[in-house]
Protein backbone atom coordinates (compact mmCIF):
# COMPACT_ATOMS: atom_id res chain seq x y z
CA UNK A 1 0.00 0.00 0.00
CA UNK A 2 1.04 3.38 -1.41
CA UNK A 3 2.11 5.97 1.65
CA UNK A 4 -0.10 9.20 1.65
CA UNK A 5 1.97 11.63 0.00
CA UNK A 6 3.28 14.09 2.28
CA UNK A 7 1.97 17.71 1.67
CA UNK A 8 4.39 20.20 1.52
CA UNK A 9 3.66 23.00 3.66
CA UNK A 10 3.57 26.56 1.75
CA UNK A 11 5.74 29.52 2.43
CA UNK A 12 3.93 32.68 4.16
CA UNK A 13 4.25 35.53 2.49
CA UNK A 14 7.00 36.65 5.06
CA UNK A 15 9.02 33.65 4.51
CA UNK A 16 9.41 34.14 1.27
CA UNK A 17 10.32 38.01 1.64
CA UNK A 18 12.84 36.62 4.48
CA UNK A 19 14.69 34.37 1.86
CA UNK A 20 14.31 37.03 -0.77
CA UNK A 21 16.20 39.20 1.12
CA UNK A 22 18.60 36.49 2.04
CA UNK A 23 19.40 36.08 -1.53
CA UNK A 24 19.77 39.59 -1.77
CA UNK A 25 22.52 40.01 1.03
CA UNK A 26 24.07 36.76 -1.07
CA UNK A 27 24.44 38.62 -4.34
CA UNK A 28 24.79 41.81 -2.74
CA UNK A 29 27.93 40.39 -0.92
CA UNK A 30 29.83 38.29 -3.81
CA UNK A 31 28.98 41.40 -6.24
CA UNK A 32 31.23 43.61 -4.26
CA UNK A 33 33.84 40.90 -3.46
CA UNK A 34 34.39 40.38 -7.33
CA UNK A 35 34.22 44.97 -7.93
CA UNK A 36 36.99 44.68 -5.28
CA UNK A 37 38.84 42.26 -7.00
CA UNK A 38 38.61 44.43 -10.43
CA UNK A 39 39.52 47.44 -8.67
CA UNK A 40 42.10 45.75 -6.82
CA UNK A 41 43.63 44.96 -10.05
CA UNK A 42 42.92 48.28 -11.99
CA UNK A 43 44.52 50.05 -9.34
CA UNK A 44 47.66 48.91 -10.45
CA UNK A 45 47.32 51.05 -13.90
CA UNK A 46 46.56 54.10 -11.03
CA UNK A 47 48.93 54.67 -8.64
CA UNK A 48 48.23 56.80 -6.18
CA UNK A 49 44.24 57.68 -6.54
CA UNK A 50 42.79 55.72 -3.48
CA UNK A 51 40.66 52.35 -4.70
CA UNK A 52 37.25 54.30 -3.53
CA UNK A 53 38.14 56.83 -5.69
CA UNK A 54 38.35 54.64 -8.67
CA UNK A 55 35.40 52.44 -7.86
CA UNK A 56 33.38 55.76 -7.83
CA UNK A 57 34.24 56.94 -10.93
CA UNK A 58 34.82 53.76 -12.66
CA UNK A 59 31.50 51.80 -11.73
CA UNK A 60 29.04 53.72 -9.51
CA UNK A 61 28.76 56.51 -11.42
CA UNK A 62 28.69 54.99 -14.86
CA UNK A 63 26.39 52.14 -13.32
CA UNK A 64 23.16 54.39 -11.10
CA UNK A 65 24.89 53.99 -7.83
CA UNK A 66 26.32 51.22 -5.73
CA UNK A 67 23.05 49.10 -5.17
CA UNK A 68 23.30 48.43 -8.96
CA UNK A 69 25.23 45.49 -8.75
CA UNK A 70 23.59 43.97 -11.95
CA UNK A 71 24.68 47.02 -14.21
CA UNK A 72 28.05 47.09 -12.58
CA UNK A 73 28.78 43.88 -13.40
CA UNK A 74 27.73 44.07 -16.64
CA UNK A 75 30.27 46.86 -16.85
CA UNK A 76 33.37 45.04 -15.77
CA UNK A 77 32.60 42.14 -17.76
CA UNK A 78 32.42 44.31 -21.07
CA UNK A 79 35.69 45.21 -19.82
CA UNK A 80 37.72 41.97 -19.18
Amino acid sequence: MASPARKQAVPTLAERIDGLIESYNQLDDESDAIIDSWIDDFSRKCPGVPKPSLRAMEIDARTSGTYCHRAALERLRAKL
